[in-house]
């Protein structure tokens, strides 16, 4: 009799365990389907170019044109999303999807460190009476140190030394033929050893004053936490696409920029349906 219920109790007991196992299954098998769930895969449309990727390697939403229901028709008559920016974060040197949680508010310079890159496209550049958009840009910023600017519009800097805000207008951006393959500016002047948001040195390949082909910007000066890491911004347009591209990583990359560049071209490209 003893034996009969030490069985008994055997069998209840392993037909528990079988039944454990079964809903843990379970429930990993439906926890396995609600999280792709979460994700989709986007389909819309860039100048009339159709891509496809999936919604988790978004690093920030997916911006629309403005237009009713953001949709267009194709040719099929299927309603295709117009697409106005995109972003993505991927990692070096072989640019590889990062899966990340789309947020609204992060930094664009949030998330880079010496092995991964963030960047975004625009779904239009425009070309204005022989320059295109980056050489605007170049010329922008140099034109805000030249001495006429700086008279109406003096910098205030705070210096720590003297414990208060100085002006400074004597900022002057030092052109030379640079390095890796690039033309430079670099700022000189009075506090340009810190770094300040305008405190940056520029790199650029084609006509200054015409079209301009890649323009890249890099924080300089030194920060006063010295455990962050300067970084750059490499801008160029995508003729396929009809796009502008902007790309930023650290600086300690600057010298693999063409790379970079290439792989993202590739990354582009394999986004295409």
């Amino acid at each position: 009799m003893l034996n009969k219920k030490r069985n008994h109790f055997y069998l209840m007991f392993l037909g528990l365990i079988v039944l454990s196992v079964l809903f843990s299954g379970l429930i990993a098998a439906n926890h396995g389907r609600s999280v792709a769930k979460s994700y989709k895969e986007i389909t819309g449309n860039i100048n009339g170019v159709k891509i496809k990727f999936d919604s988790r390697f978004l690093y920030f939403p997916v911006e629309y044109h403005k237009i009713p229901g953001g949709e267009v028709k194709n040719k099929e008559g299927n309603a295709i999303k117009e697409i106005h920016f995109v972003s993505f974060r991927a990692s070096l040197p072989n640019l590889k999807f990062i899966e990340s949680e789309i947020k609204n508010n992060r930094s664009l310079y949030s998330n880079i460190d010496d092995y991964s890159i963030v960047f975004s496209l625009v779904d239009d550049y425009r070309h204005f009476k022989g320059k295109n958009g980056l050489s605007l840009r170049l010329n922008g910023i140099l034109s805000r140190f030249t001495e006429e600017y700086q008279i109406k519009h003096p910098r205030r800097v705070y210096d720590h030394e003297k414990d208060e805000l100085v002006k400074v207008s004597n900022l002057k951006y030092r052109l030379d033929e640079g390095e890796h393959g690039l033309k430079r500016a670099v700022l000189e002047g009075d506090y340009t050893e810190k770094f300040h948001v305008w405190n940056e040195t520029l790199y650029w390949d084609g006509e200054k004053d015409g079209i301009v082909k890649n323009l890249i910007i890099c924080q300089s000066g030194e920060f006063i936490d010295k455990r962050t890491k300067h970084l750059c911004e490499l801008r160029f347009e995508y003729q396929p696409w009809g796009a502008n591209i902007t790309v930023r990583f650290r600086e300690i990359n600057l010298p693999m920029w063409e790379d970079i560049r290439s792989k993202v071209i590739e990354f582009l490209y394999r986004l295409e349906v």
